[in-house]
C-alpha cells in the first residue's frame, strides 16, 4: 500500500482505504477496484493523494518509490511553510494523510536503514533539516520498536520539529520557536499529543541544560529525545565548517549518551544509520583504498572491507589501528 497523487491513479488500483466525506460518512470502502469514473469523482472531490494497492509495476517503477515519496514529502514541506509565511494556516489533511502513509511503510520494512546520501539535497536550510531529521527519526523510533500508531506521531512531530522557524523572526527568536510552534499546533484539533512534546520539546535535554523550559530527566518525552538526537546529529553533519565522516557523526553522538539523551535512544540511531554501506569506496589510514563489503554488527564504524590492491578482506574490528580517512565514493 502506498499513498499517491490523484493524478497518478490508475484504472485497476484498489483502494487502500476508506474515503470519507467531511461529516464522517463512507464514500468508498477499502478494497473498491477505481475504474475511470470512481477516479474522475475522487479528484472532483478535492483529494490530493490516496492509499492504494496498485497494480504490479516494473522494476524501474518500483526503484523509483523511495525518490517519489521523498520528493512528496518536500512538496508538503515547502507547501506548509508557504502558507504559513502567506499568513495562511497549516494543510492539516495532507500532512495526516502523508503521516498515515510513511507510518505504514517505515513500521512495515523491517530492513529500513539510513545512509548518508539519503540525507543530500538542495533545498533551503530549514526544509532540508527538516527532511534529514524525518527521515533519521522515524528510523530510530523504529529502531526502538515503535509501532505504526507511535511511528506516525513521531513522523508528524519530526517534519514540524521547527515549524515555528518558517515564521518571520529575528534572530532573537532562535530559543522561542519551539514554544512559537507548539501554540501554533495545539490549535489544531486532535493533533497528536506526542507530537506536540515533540515540537516544544526538541531542545530540551536530560541534564536541563536546554530550552525553552530547561526540563530534565523523566519528563523529557523519548519520541522528544529522538528528535533532538536526529537534529544535532543532522547540525553537526552540516555545519559548513568542515567535511566530516559518518563516522564522526557516530562518535558525536556517542558523546551524548546520557548527559542529553538516553543510552537506548542512543543506540536505536546508530542501529538505524549506516555510516558505510556496502559498496562504499573508501581510503584507510596509510593511504590503501578499499571497499566496504560486511557489516560487523554494532561496530557501524569499523566494517570488513575489501583492499583494492590485493583483493584481501580486511577486518577493522581485528586492524584497530587502521581508521577509515576518508569516503572516496558513496554507494
Amino acid at each position: 500500500m502506498r499513498m499517491i497523487p490523484v493524478d497518478r491513479l490508475e484504472e485497476g488500483d484498489l483502494l487502500g482505504r476508506g474515503l470519507y466525506d467531511p461529516e464522517g460518512r463512507l464514500l468508498l470502502q477499502q478494497g473498491v477496484k477505481l475504474n475511470s469514473h470512481l477516479i474522475e469523482g475522487i479528484k472532483k472531490r478535492g483529494h490530493q493523494y490516496i492509499f492504494v494497492h496498485q497494480q504490479e509495476k516494473h522494476a524501474s517503477e518500483e526503484a523509483n518509490y523511495k525518490s517519489d515519496l521523498r520528493q512528496l514529502t518536500r512538496d508538503l514541506l515547502h507547501r506548509t511553510f508557504e502558507s504559513l509565511r502567506a499568513g495562511g494556516g497549516v494543510p492539516v489533511e495532507p500532512l495526516m494523510d502523508w503521516a498515515d502513509h510513511v507510518a505504514y511503510s517505515v513500521s512495515s520494512d523491517e530492513e529500513a536503514t539510513v545512509y548518508l546520501e539519503d540525507l543530500k539535497g538542495i533545498d533551503s536550510e530549514l526544509v532540508a533539516h527538516s527532511l534529514n531529521v524525518n527521515l533519521l527519526a522515524m528510523m530510530t523510533a523504529r529502531a526502538l520498536g515503535y509501532n505504526e500508531s507511535q511511528i506516525h506521531d513521531v513522523a508528524l512531530g519530526s517534519l514540524l520539529h521547527d515549524i515555528g522557524l518558517a515564521l518571520p523572526h529575528d534572530g532573537s527568536f532562535f530559543t522561542q520557536h519551539p514554544q512559537v510552534g507548539y501554540e501554533l499546533l495545539r490549535k489544531i484539533p486532535d493533533f497528536p499529543p506526542e507530537s506536540l512534546a515533540i515540537v516544544l520539546q526538541h531542545h530540551e535535554r536530560l541534564d536541563g541544560a536546554g530550552y525553552p523550559g530547561r526540563i530534565s530527566g523523566s519528563q523529557l518525552s523519548e519520541a522528544a529525545q529522538i528528535v533532538g538526537l536526529c537534529s544535532e546529529f543532522d547540525r553537526f553533519m552540516n555545519d559548513g565548517q568542515e567535511c566530516r565522516l559518518p563516522g564522526d557523526g557516530v562518535d558525536f553522538v556517542m558523546s551524548k549518551i546520557d548527559s542529553s539523551y538516553d543510552y537506548d535512544v542512543v543506540r536505536a540511531f546508530i542501529q538505524a544509520f549506516q555510516p558505510y554501506p556496502d559498496g562504499t569506496t573508501v581510503r584507510l589510514t596509510g593511504g590503501l583504498v578499499a571497499t566496504v563489503c560486511e557489516q560487523n554488527r554494532g561496530h557501524s564504524c569499523r566494517p570488513i572491507v575489501r583492499l583494492k590492491q590485493f583483493g584481501t578482506k580486511f577486518d577493522l574490528m581485528e586492524y584497530t589501528t587502521f581508521m577509515i580517512e576518508e569516503v572516496l565514493d558513496a554507494r
